[in-house]
């Protein structure tokens, strides 16, 4: 692995998943009618919502850099899900604090937040990977936390747990804002309606 490539696709990485997050984060306020806006965009302003918006954006860029640069496969796969789990819990344990403390996340402040923890994703996994440690007895392990995150993915957007992280506090609500919900089952009924 050249190690110069590799930084530069970490500090890339840094900018085009905050970046992706973003887009992703917004884009059911351009008020399309595509179902697909509910399943890759925001259902909601929880932290949840936030997050796995993110982490799917990670992932993304992982899968490009794996592509690029072709490291050892199982260690890659270990490190990144650990970055993925760690940096998803870090990142739901201070936002929920901060809302259960009562200071509203959200804005700009959400996209600073998203930022720095972004920046320190991928110092750590720059760190880790160029370490290269003898991480590859969790590979299996690994492969299921990420079947659990995609399960979770699709799960917790219509069917959210009643706890904080879950909870969007801008709209009092858990789970799928009724509008889009509307607009979700309209799109639907236009595809398989009679």
């Amino acid at each position: 692995m050249n190690n110069k490539t590799f930084k530069y696709l970490e500090i890339s990485g840094a900018a085009v998943t905050f970046l992706i997050w973003f887009v992703l984060h917004h884009i059911n306020s351009l008020e399309s009618d595509h179902l697909l806006n509910l399943f890759f965009g925001s259902a909601n302003n929880s932290v949840w919502e936030s997050i796995k918006l993110y982490l799917l954006a990670f992932l993304v860029w992982s899968m490009i850099e794996l592509c690029w640069i072709i490291p050892q496969f199982r260690t890659f796969v270990v490190i990144k899900t650990f970055l993925v789990y760690g940096m998803g819990l870090l990142y739901c344990i201070v936002i929920t604090l901060l809302q259960l403390w009562g200071v509203t996340v959200s804005g700009i402040s959400e996209s600073a937040c998203i930022m720095i923890f972004s920046v320190i994703i991928y110092i750590l996994s720059y760190n880790l990977l160029i370490k290269n440690p003898e991480v590859s007895c969790f590979f299996v392990p690994c492969l299921f936390m990420l079947l659990l995150f995609s399960v979770s993915y699709v799960c917790f957007t219509p069917y959210p747990l009643k706890i904080p992280v879950f909870f969007d506090f801008q709209n009092r609500l858990y789970g799928i804002i009724p509008t889009d919900f509307d607009r979700g089952a309209i799109f639907l009924d236009s595809l398989y309606g009679n």
